[in-house]
């Protein structure tokens, strides 16, 4: 049985986070969301995403200076990372 793709989903608007989580998981994806940077850090280390939807403006964190976080580690290497925002 293929393993389903996992996505985490990083967005400190609700409404955004679960539209955005709502569509995901109608279409057979694993959703873990959260809303702060402190909050994608700690998902990280509980499992590791296929996709990370990263917003770009989070209250604690700059979501591109996370961005590049993520991707100085060897761990997250696989993982495609997908910036959003609303504005």
């Amino acid at each position: 049985m293929k393993r389903k793709e996992h996505i985490l989903v990083v967005d400190d608007n609700p409404i955004s986070r679960l539209a955005l989580v709502e569509l995901l998981k109608d279409n057979g994806y694993v959703i873990s969301e959260c809303d702060t940077g402190a909050g994608c850090r700690e998902a990280l280390q509980r499992s590791l995403p296929d996709l990370i939807m990263l917003d770009v403006r989070l209250p604690d964190a700059n979501g591109i200076d996370l961005c590049r976080e993520i991707r100085s580690s060897a761990r997250y290497d696989k993982a495609f990372i997908g910036l959003i925002s609303a504005s």
